[in-house]
């Protein structure tokens, strides 16, 4: 686990491949895998206080209860909504470099306005 002491140190090496030539224009993409309650959204907002960056939650596709698979828990990512994740955001991102989220309310099993 990461811990906060290493967050400066991260997002030095972050500044770094940015800075460098040969990607100066190019956006990049970070994903941030761990556990739940590892630190992630923390990491993520501390990136966002130092980087001109934005934060794009993955607990914002879940899949509603009634898309699940049968075998969701066995499947990796198997409560996330894929496939409108790339649609709303890795798509759009690549094409123009914006992109809206419509966050899913698990509580209300629907989405809210972007």
């Amino acid at each position: 686990m990461l811990k906060k002491d290493n967050y400066n140190e991260v997002a030095s090496k972050i500044k770094e491949v940015a800075e460098k030539d040969s990607i100066a224009q190019t956006r990049i993409l970070i994903a941030v895998d761990g556990r739940s309650a590892s630190g992630k959204t923390t990491l993520a907002v501390y990136l966002k206080e130092n980087l001109p960056c934005e934060i794009i939650h993955m607990d914002d596709f879940f899949l509603p209860v009634k898309q699940r698979r049968k075998d969701w828990m066995e499947v990796p990512g198997g409560n996330m909504d894929l496939d409108r994740f790339l649609r709303e955001v890795l798509i759009p991102l690549q094409e123009n470099g914006v992109c809206q989220v419509r966050p899913f309310n698990c509580r209300r099993q629907s989405y809210d306005e972007p």
